[in-house]
């Protein structure tokens, strides 16, 4: 969790120290300490102010604050900024302000307001990277555990036990793949062992019939295994092929299991149409690799898609990071190609395959 310290701090030396390495939250109301902010943080997001205004009855032109994110949203420390809302508005008058944001979606956190339908922080959870959420009515900050309670409720159904964001298989299935993928296309699709049957519903709602469930069958080492491997190695404690063996499966990763301890994570390939070519015959399905960050896959595979059917047109579905040859779409990548919702897909950036 990043905590964002609100400002103004007076004076500056104060500020100083409670956002020196460290994260700042400056509105748009009052923003004489931005500079200060932008120039000892980690990272600073901007407020919209629509509290501060809406105390002071003050008019406040959203243009101007557009402007205003335009011109820092460019800066090396900008995090993000709190879109547009009406306090005590309704739910359409925020879409109607949401719509009306001209920075994007991974720029932009829109608000909920905690006397809003549910279901409307679900949508937005699912469309954006974070949602700011205001607390009204019943749910006002001076009343704290039913705020609480309330956030205890809602939480639970929109990220994991982890913290990370979560969609229903419903809402998945409603990804319109099917407009993206070409008349003779693939999908490769990783899955859990435990989600074997949604992950062949997924396929197939997605247009693919699922052709092997075992395309690329990844064995997880712990993250420090090339490390002591390659200590064990200098140091002469493997002396013959069944000590390696030894060795390799003990960095093999140790997960749950009611049966046998999962450690490896599959990949399934399905088609569309007739598929691609096969371009080269010799690529394997195993691949050891150690694990990375939370659900990042290993690049190897990929390396080997691209070796498997060639220089085609490729995107990667829920990706974080950019690669070569590739579109990307997700709420954590910055360079998404398509705009894409349950039932709705649009082009954002259209660029060549390498």
């Amino acid at each position: 969790m990043i905590h964002y310290h609100g400002g103004p701090i007076t004076p500056d030396t104060c500020a100083l120290k409670a956002w020196k390495g460290r994260h700042a939250f400056i509105s748009f109301a009052n923003p004489g300490q931005l500079a200060l902010a932008s120039e000892v943080t980690q990272s600073f997001a901007l407020d919209n102010g629509a509290f501060s205004f809406w105390t002071k009855k003050r008019v406040v032109n959203w243009n101007d604050y557009y402007a205003f994110v335009g011109r820092w949203m460019n800066h090396p420390r900008f995090a993000f900024a709190v879109i547009p809302d009406v306090i005590g508005g309704t739910s359409e008058e925020n879409d109607a302000l949401i719509a009306e944001w001209p920075h994007g979606k991974v720029v932009g956190a829109p608000v909920w307001h905690m006397n809003e339908p549910d279901e409307r922080f679900f949508r937005l959870c699912r469309e954006f990277p974070r949602v700011c959420i205001g607390s009204m009515g019943e749910y006002d900050a001076k009343r704290p555990r039913s705020c609480r309670a309330k956030l205890r409720d809602l939480i639970r159904h929109v990220v994991d036990i982890n913290g990370y964001s979560t969609m229903k298989l419903i809402d998945i299935k409603r990804l319109p793949v099917w407009e993206l993928a070409a008349e003779n296309s693939v999908l490769a699709m990783w899955y859990t062992g435990t989600h074997n049957q949604e992950a062949l519903e997924l396929a197939e709602a997605w247009g693919f019939t699922v052709r092997t469930m075992k395309g690329f069958t990844w064995v997880k080492l712990n993250q420090n295994a090339e490390l002591r491997i390659n200590k064990a190695l200098a140091e002469g404690e493997i002396t013959d092929f069944y000590d390696f063996l030894d060795l390799l499966n003990a960095e093999t990763r140790m997960n749950g299991g009611n049966h046998t301890r999962a450690n490896t994570e599959d990949l399934l390939i399905a088609t569309r149409g007739a598929g691609l070519e096969r371009k080269h015959a010799g690529i394997k399905q195993v691949v050891y690799s150690p694990l990375g960050a939370h659900s990042e896959k290993p690049w190897e595979v990929r390396h080997r898609l691209e070796l498997l059917y060639g220089d085609v047109p490729r995107i990667e579905l829920f990706s974080r990071s950019a690669a070569p040859g590739w579109h990307h779409w997700g709420n954590q990548c910055a360079t998404a190609a398509v705009e894409l919702l349950p039932g709705c897909a649009i082009d954002v950036v259209k660029t060549e395959a390498a």
